[in-house]
């Protein structure tokens, strides 16, 4: 388990699913991973919120149960149109003001900060 506590866990990337499957399984995670959506599942491609809402409706859970963690401002964009809470972690080359046009429960500064931002988001709710 990634976490000290539970989390259902999806991908979804426009790249190939067999590719994010290889990158998943070579770091040892696919396992960790309920659902994956690639880039062929869909029509239309971030920030387009299809693929977000696939995985979510593969996952049979309720939108305020769901938080999407992405390094890009489209990524935020995503979730916004698709109504689910966002995380963003400025591990790529956007900035924290790119950001600003799109609502975060965190920005983070690299993704081991991820543990404490959902523990936090967990309680609260």
């Amino acid at each position: 388990m990634i976490f000290d506590f539970d989390l259902t866990l999806a991908d979804s990337r426009e790249g190939v699913t067999e590719c994010i499957e290889g990158v998943l399984g070579r770091d040892a995670l696919l396992h960790e991973f309920d659902a994956i959506v690639g880039g062929e599942d869909v029509t239309n491609h971030k920030p387009d919120p299809e693929g977000l809402l696939l995985a979510i409706a593969e996952l049979a859970l309720p939108k305020p149960l769901v938080v999407y963690v992405g390094d890009h401002p489209v990524d935020a964009e995503a979730a916004q149109r698709a109504g689910i809470r966002f995380i963003g972690v400025l591990s790529g080359p956007s900035t924290r003001e790119e950001f600003a046009a799109h609502p975060t429960e965190h920005m983070l500064g690299s993704l081991r900060q991820l543990p404490a931002a959902l523990a936090s988001l967990s309680s609260a709710s």
